[in-house]
């Protein structure tokens, strides 16, 4: 199938896409707030807003880190500066600073937690591609929700990889992940999607 063809199929099905376009970083940061949208290796990756759906997932699992973590600064379409790439978490959990006034876009500061609530816009990014840019980042703790499954794996970095630290799924919907030197956090999957 050719290039040509995939894209009308994906204006004919009418079904959302990430839409990828070759620029510098100086017309990445001269675009509007208003467009979502990453920046990996000279290109932009921008989406279309999130489902409602999605966007419920995103506010349950942003309230459920911060009522069990309450220590950490939690919120939704973070934007995290990897250095090599900036891109948009689903949920961030930062741990508090008193320098951190909350006025930057980018944050430089790696989160200790990031959860992105899979899409089939952004899926292969969430899947392949942000797990090892997350984890050469520093971020110690990354999960993956899926709310069409459902499923919750959360993982802990350990030694220069990702260990899976708790898959839950509707036949197991319920259990604990401890987020190192913050915490527990007691999670029912089905409460979540």
């Amino acid at each position: 199938m050719s290039i040509g063809s995939e894209s009308r199929m994906a204006v004919m099905s009418n079904e959302p896409r990430l839409e990828r376009r070759r620029m510098s970083r100086a017309a990445f940061d001269a675009l509007p707030r208003e467009v979502r949208a990453e920046y990996v290796g000279g290109v932009a990756l921008m989406s279309p807003p999130a489902p409602h759906a999605h966007q419920y997932a995103e506010m349950r699992i942003a309230r459920l880190i911060g009522d069990a973590l309450p220590r950490l600064r939690v919120g939704t379409e973070m934007g995290i500066d990897l250095g090599h790439s900036l891109r948009v978490a689903d949920v961030a959990a930062y741990a508090t600073t008193d320098d951190d006034d909350g006025d930057e876009v980018w944050g430089r500061v790696p989160p200790v937690l990031v959860v992105e609530v899979l899409s089939r816009t952004t899926r292969s990014e969430d899947l392949i591609r942000k797990p090892r840019e997350y984890l050469r980042g520093g971020i110690a703790h990354y999960w993956i929700l899926d709310r069409t499954t459902p499923a919750l794996t959360a993982l802990t970095a350990r030694d220069d990889e990702w260990e899976v630290v708790l898959e839950l799924d509707a036949e197991r919907p319920r259990g604990t992940v401890e987020v190192v030197g913050h915490g527990h956090v007691d999670v029912d999957l089905l409460a979540l999607v």
